[in-house]
């Protein structure tokens, strides 16, 4: 009875009299090929990690040569500021699990007159275009294993994301003599800064070439 059930649905289903059904999950589409292939499918189409780039040029993928650490997502507003002065002081706590990286920069959104690492004044921050994201390099010799602090004062401004955050973020208002991290910004509450740390480093799994990928759609 089974047989002859499954033997009508299917008939029906090649006549297009029953609608054919959607696949379960999220429409994602398994592809294999080997290592020393190209991949069987436009690599513009594939949905990608932020640790994953890709050349669909060469029809190549692996993984980024970059870490950010970011405490924060930048959900905030320009309400959400702090001032800084010659008293006023900002300082950010990124922890490291080891110090090696070929390459280093902070990313903080605002501006900054001075901004040291771990007690090295870095050089004057530069803008990047069309945004409100400033940069500035970092020598990797000054990064250490544990916590490494970046402290910004003198004059400018940052944007804070409010809310509890991972308590990285510190206020001086006595020119670096004390510190908060319950009191930052003109609502004088918690939260963190937008200041960034990136890496030239691939993240902590080992890279390898990639033999299976998922895409969306067909």
């Amino acid at each position: 009875m089974r047989t002859a059930v499954a033997a009508l649905v299917a008939l029906l289903l090649a006549a297009g009299l029953l609608p054919a059904q959607e696949p379960q999950g999220r429409g994602e589409v398994g592809h294999f090929f080997r290592a020393d292939q190209h991949a069987p499918r436009d690599l513009r189409n594939f949905r990608l990690s932020p640790e994953v780039v890709a050349d669909p040029v060469k029809g190549w993928m692996g993984l980024a040569r970059s870490v950010l650490l970011a405490d924060e997502i930048g959900a905030t507003d320009f309400h959400q500021t702090e001032a800084l002065s010659e008293t006023v002081w900002a300082r950010k706590v990124f922890a490291l699990d080891d110090a090696w990286a070929d390459a280093a920069e902070l990313l903080l959104f605002g501006s900054a007159a001075e901004v040291l690492f771990n007690g090295t004044l870095l050089e004057k921050p530069a803008r990047l275009e069309s945004t409100g994201w400033q940069r500035v390099a970092v020598p990797v010799k000054l990064l250490r294993k544990g916590d490494n602090e970046v402290v910004l004062r003198g004059g400018g401004q940052l944007l804070i994301e409010p809310g509890l955050g991972r308590g990285r973020s510190f206020r001086s208002a006595d020119g670096g003599r004390s510190w908060s991290g319950d009191h930052l910004g003109r609502h004088d509450g918690p939260g963190e800064y937008l200041v960034r740390l990136r890496l030239g480093r691939y993240p902590r799994l080992r890279a390898r070439r990639v033999s299976r990928v998922r895409t969306c759609g067909p």
